[in-house]
């Protein structure tokens, strides 16, 4: 049975995905979403962004803070408590915060370009919802096909403190 050829979409959005799932959240484009995150029981909590460009409303151990006077907010993802800490629970923190670059840093889209191309010159390679595997030779970790040059390129997206 051949093996499926998986459209060009599909390539880029494998590649995407692989770039995220290293590097621990989207980069680009900027989005408004709903994060859930595990409360630090600090003053300071990390959300799972490096460019963060607003906080539209939070919550710590499901009480509604005041995003004007609660806490304070930098662009690399931290939310810091005026007074007081935020949740020490699992799942404690929610945030709906608009983040990522706008486009797509450079040196990030050339390097999902590369991957997308890899994924279409190796006819062994199967891409299905996102996930990427060797025909052949069996399942591979989602970070695989990242040679130590791309992992170098991403490093400076990946959040800090990932394994």
């Amino acid at each position: 049975m051949p093996i499926p050829v998986p459209s060009v979409d599909a390539n880029v959005a494998a590649a995407e995905g692989l770039v995220r799932r290293f590097c621990k959240w989207h980069i680009g484009p900027s989005l408004t979403e709903v994060v859930v995150v595990d409360g630090s029981g600090a003053a300071v909590q990390m959300l799972p962004t490096l460019m963060l460009t607003d906080v539209v409303a939070a919550t710590s151990d499901g009480t509604t803070l005041n995003v004007a006077t609660d806490f304070d907010w930098s662009a690399n993802g931290y939310l810091e408590m005026v007074d007081g800490v935020w949740s020490r629970r699992l799942r404690g923190v929610t945030a709906t915060i608009t983040h990522g670059y706008d486009v797509m840093p450079d040196e990030v889209q050339a390097l999902i370009d590369r991957l997308a191309q890899r994924i279409l010159d190796d006819p062994g390679m199967v891409v299905q919802a996102g996930q990427v595997r060797y025909g052949a030779s069996g399942p591979i970790a989602p970070t695989g096909v990242l040679t130590d040059d791309d992992r170098r390129v991403l490093r400076p997206y990946r959040l800090p403190g990932t394994p």
